[in-house]
């Protein structure tokens, strides 16, 4: 499914795109997204937010360990992107929200980048920063967010940190689902 926007745009005066209420408020049966339609209608948006906030979190890998991702010998370098969520995987359309930082190496600053796609063509879907000092570290949940990905998506990473050395750190991606989009 690709959505090229997300921005409710008006029709423009007496076309034919807004005859009736409906063309742009929509009607009861809109699912979320309005399908994947360019426009989605007020309807559907609203069916989207009821339905994203009302379902269940999950979590990935879920009764399993985290998933290590190792960063480049390099400074502030991604070089080896990790699957974390595997192709069809996740059945539905979700996003993701959290990201689980746990067993951080080294005292150092780091970055990680979150991927969409197949191996060799991933594209950027967020990143979010955190560190371990001396006297204080962010293992735990740091707030991300990502545009909806598709059914099915392999999710991946990559991690950087200031001093480089080849650092580590585990992760597991919280998610919601949009159950009723097809």
């Amino acid at each position: 499914m690709t959505r090229t926007s997300a921005v409710l745009q008006r029709p423009s005066e007496n076309s034919t795109e807004n005859n009736s209420l409906n063309d742009v408020v929509g009607n009861k049966n809109d699912k979320s997204f309005s399908d994947g339609q360019e426009n989605p209608s007020l309807i559907g948006h609203a069916t989207a937010t009821y339905n994203h906030i009302h379902s269940p979190a999950q979590v990935y890998p879920t009764l399993a360990d985290a998933v290590t991702v190792t960063g480049s010998a390099s400074a502030w370098t991604l070089e080896t992107i990790v699957e974390i969520i595997p192709a069809s995987t996740i059945t539905e359309l979700f996003d993701i929200h959290w990201v689980n930082i746990s067993n951080i190496s080294d005292e150092d600053q780091y970055e990680v980048v979150l991927y969409q796609g197949a191996s060799g063509s991933e594209e950027e879907i967020g990143r979010v920063r955190f560190s371990r000092s001396s006297n204080f570290s962010q293992e735990g949940n740091v707030p991300i967010q990502v545009p909806p990905i598709d059914a099915n998506s392999r999710v991946s990473a990559a991690l950087a940190s200031k001093a480089g050395g080849s650092e580590s750190c585990d992760f597991c991606l919280y998610y919601h689902t949009y159950s009723d989009v097809t």
